[in-house]
Formats: C-alpha cells, sequence, structure tokens
C-alpha cells in the first residue's frame, strides 16, 4: 500500500511517506501556516516501531528516529561553522578571546560563543573558559600547541517522537534556534600556538653617545653629573632564543649593580616599560650619569632581568656601564 500527499510549503518535490510491512498505515498531513511553523493534524500517536519519513528535494529524513538518508544536506540546517580566530599565536601568559559561529543555509552567520561548550586537547598548552561571564576566552598555559573545540549545543538534543515542521524544504527550525532536535552537534576546530617569552635578545643599535652636565641635569641626576647614553632595539624570545613575534606584550625590566662601585650607581634601577610592537621588538634606552664621568675609567656590570605581561623571564642580560660607552651581551 503507498500513499503520499503533496505539502501546501510551495515545494512539490516535498511530501509525506509512511510505509511498513505488515502494519497499519498512519498518516500525518502537514498544513503550512504563513509566517508560522507548519501545524501536524491527524492521529496524536505514533507506535514507535511505526517509520515516518519526511520526503523532500534532497533526500528522507526520518524525524521520529533522527536519522537522514545519504543525499539528505539539510537536516541540520547548517552549512558550516567558523571559530575566530582560527590559528592565532600567544604567549605565556595572555589570553585570546575565541569567538564560535554557525552558518545557516542561507549564508547567514550567528554567533553562539557563550551557548556553546570549550575544550582543548592539551591543558597544558592552553586552557579556554567554558562557563562564567567569557565563554571562550583562552589563556596560554607554556609552550607548545593544543586544538581549540566548541560545540554547539554543549549536550547533544534527543530527537522528537512527532513530525517535525517543514517550512521551505527546511526541516529545522530557522535562527535564533538551529539546534535540530535529533541533529548532530555542530563541532568547530581550532589550532592555538602558545610561546613562552624568555628573555630579552639585542637586536640592533639606534643611537649612542656621550651626556653632557645639562643632559644628566635634564635627567634628574646630581649636579656635576656627566656620562653616555644608548639607545637599542630589544627582541622577544623564547627558551632557544627564537623570536616571539607578537604584539602588544607588556614588557618591565629591573637593573640591579653592586655597591659600591666605580661609577656610584644605586644597587637597583629600571630603564622602564613599554609594549612590543608587531614583531614582538621594543626601543630600549641605557644611560649613566655620574659624577666621577668624564674622567672615571672604571666600569660597572650590571644585571637586567625582564618581566612579559607580569610574568618573570628567565633570561638575564649583562650589561657594562662606563663613562665613554654601554655594552649589552657583550654587543
Amino acid at each position: 500500500m503507498h500513499r503520499s500527499q503533496t505539502t501546501q510549503c510551495g515545494d512539490a518535490n516535498q511530501r509525506f511517506h509512511h510505509s511498513g510491512p505488515g502494519r497499519r498505515r498512519r498518516f500525518w498531513d502537514i498544513i503550512a501556516a504563513t509566517g508560522s511553523a507548519d501545524t501536524p493534524v491527524g492521529p496524536q500517536a505514533v507506535a514507535p516501531e511505526d517509520p515516518i519519513n519526511v520526503v523532500f528535494a534532497g533526500g528522507i529524513y526520518n524525524p521520529q528516529k533522527a536519522t537522514c538518508g545519504s543525499t539528505c544536506e539539510v537536516c541540520s540546517g547548517t552549512t558550516g561553522n567558523l571559530v575566530n580566530p582560527s590559528s592565532p599565536t600567544i604567549a605565556d601568559p595572555e589570553q585570546e578571546q575565541f569567538t564560535f559561529s554557525y552558518i545557516w543555509f542561507d549564508g547567514s552567520q550567528h554567533d553562539v560563543t557563550g551557548l556553546s561548550g570549550w575544550s582543548t586537547d592539551n591543558t597544558s598548552v592552553l586552557t579556554v573558559q567554558t562557563q562564567g561571564q567569557t565563554p571562550g576566552l583562552g589563556s596560554g598555559v607554556g609552550p607548545g600547541q593544543a586544538h581549540v573545540m566548541p560545540v554547539y549545543p554543549p549536550e547533544p538534543v534527543e530527537p522528537p517522537a512527532f513530525i517535525l515542521a517543514v517550512n521551505a524544504g527546511q526541516i529545522c527550525t530557522p535562527p535564533p534556534n538551529p539546534a535540530c532536535p535529533g541533529a548532530p552537534q555542530i563541532i568547530g576546530s581550532g589550532t592555538a600556538t602558545v610561546q613562552s617569552p624568555n628573555g630579552a635578545g639585542y637586536v640592533k643599535q639606534i643611537s649612542a653617545g656621550p651626556l653632557t652636565q645639562a643632559q644628566c641635569a635634564q635627567l634628574g641626576a646630581p649636579a656635576g653629573s656627566a656620562g653616555y647614553q644608548r639607545w637599542v632595539t630589544l627582541q622577544l624570545q623564547d627558551s632557544a632564543g627564537n623570536p616571539i613575534q607578537i604584539a602588544g606584550i607588556a614588557v618591565a625590566d629591573h637593573l640591579t649593580a653592586p655597591v659600591p662601585n666605580a661609577l656610584g650607581l644605586p644597587a637597583t634601577g629600571t630603564t622602564g616599560s613599554t609594549n612590543t610592537n608587531a614583531s614582538g621588538q621594543w626601543p630600549d634606552q641605557f644611560y649613566t650619569c655620574s659624577t666621577a664621568c668624564p674622567a672615571s675609567n672604571g666600569t660597572v656590570n650590571v644585571s637586567q632581568s625582564w618581566t612579559a605581561n607580569g610574568k618573570p623571564m628567565a633570561n638575564v642580560n649583562s650589561i657594562v656601564y662606563s663613562c665613554s660607552s654601554i655594552t649589552i651581551n657583550g654587543n
């Protein structure tokens, strides 16, 4: 026995077909309502073993069992998804906000960042917040790579025990509720690379020259002081000395000198703090002003340590100050 009923959805290829050998046939009719979901009418109970299939141009869908034929392409209503950024490089410690969107069959994109479950495959490299006020917020933990995996909805939705509404050939309810009951979850994927800053390497000299007493006075040095200054470019590096080319990392240094010393320099000091540029570099000024200059031939060995985003970096620079020169790691 075979019977089909064309719907009023505007597509002659859409019809409902129910068949099953050896059992009583039951049929549901769908009435299309303009501007609203289609309303099923007819028998209110269907035996669980009865297959009810929706036939349309894309294929055959069994809403009772939430299965799809091999040619069915619109059971979930989505055509793709986007994780953004898809492959960022971030520093440790640094945070990156990921977003997750699905692409609906009409080409529109819908952000479900806050409605998705988030995880990574390597929490020793990157963790991602899955609850709270900032779902999708990634935090660098250590060097390496980690896959970022959002899932929408976070938990599978049980298939319905009734025929779903059909509207213009689409099985699922349109946005903002795209998760078709029984349809597969939308799973995204991104890859994050995390680098751990370990030190500040010398790149090149910008300028250098002596400082007069007037210039030292402008720098707040004691009266009668003279000295030397040098501007250089420094590069953020990992533990292997490889450059870390990430913009916006806050770097700050701390200088430690032995006291007493030949130039009367203080025990501690700083050249300041700044942020890295897109190449992971920044300019740094070194200077000394002393009442012993310019006559003194003495030198002072100073250690320069750094922090990146507040986290101490292990590598320490060796600075040698004199009245006529400043060297940085032998440069």
